[in-house]
């Protein structure tokens, strides 16, 4: 889920440094932002519901309560990652989209040095936050391990 700020940006922007383009880095960034936000609230749906079930599972089995709130504190967790999301990452993210906008009306456009660096500002805020993102679930899977060996 935050492979694509760990590890795509940070190419992006060494990229940039090398002559890649602003309108190129923010193309590739969008299609890549795409992607995850087609694809990553079902995974994110898919492992919370699955953590959910396994607390329930755990909640009508007597004497295991531990287990079932480490799992549906993993499903918490998991689901953390929308609220993070609308919270911290939708003012970048519209920041960053309203700069693809510009690159894409404007394609051939040379672009200044003060907007270049903005980009690439944005760019790797929204990789920090990716990857802040990306310890919610680590931390659910991780607390969902522990409920399963506490089993």
């Amino acid at each position: 889920m935050s492979a694509s700020g760990l590890v795509t940006v940070p190419i992006l922007l060494a990229q940039s440094e090398d002559g890649l383009s602003t309108g190129t880095m923010l193309q590739i960034w969008h299609r890549l932002y795409k992607c995850g936000h087609s694809q990553n609230p079902k995974l994110a749906v898919v492992s919370s519901s699955a953590f959910a079930y396994l607390a329930w599972c755990a909640s009508r089995t007597p004497g295991d309560r531990v287990s079932m709130f480490l799992f549906g504190a993993a499903a918490s967790l998991v689901t953390g990652i929308v609220p993070f999301t609308l919270l911290f990452m939708l003012p970048t993210n519209h920041s960053i989209l309203a700069k693809v906008a510009e690159a894409e009306m404007s394609p051939n456009a040379s672009v200044q040095k003060p907007e270049h660096n903005t980009s690439k500002q944005l760019l790797a805020h929204w990789a920090t936050l990716t990857g802040l993102r990306g310890l919610l679930p680590l931390v659910g899977g991780i607390v969902g391990l522990l409920a399963v060996l506490d089993r």
